[in-house]
């Protein structure tokens, strides 16, 4: 069961390591213990990449709008 920064805690050799559960990326790799406040900051870069993705696409789809509503308002105009 991953912890509040997406990290498993799996046993290895007696010791625990933690790896990022992610999609894609296993941060630090197998076998490494991590200190709590890294894992709190690897989680941190996630959560920003993934805001910005969403800032990008939220961007898109407003643009995309504004240029169809200026689409059906051309066309209103000139259907009169």
């Amino acid at each position: 069961m991953p912890d509040q920064y997406n990290f498993d805690h799996l046993p290895h050799w007696g010791e625990m390591h933690h790896q990022c559960i992610e999609e894609g990326c296993g941060w630090p790799g197998f076998g490494k213990t991590v200190p709590e406040a890294d894992r709190k900051r690897h989680h941190e870069q996630h959560t920003r990449a993934r805001k910005i993705e969403l800032e990008k696409a939220r961007n898109a789809n407003l643009a995309e709008g504004r240029k169809l509503k200026k689409m059906a308002e051309r066309e209103n105009r000139n259907a009169r």
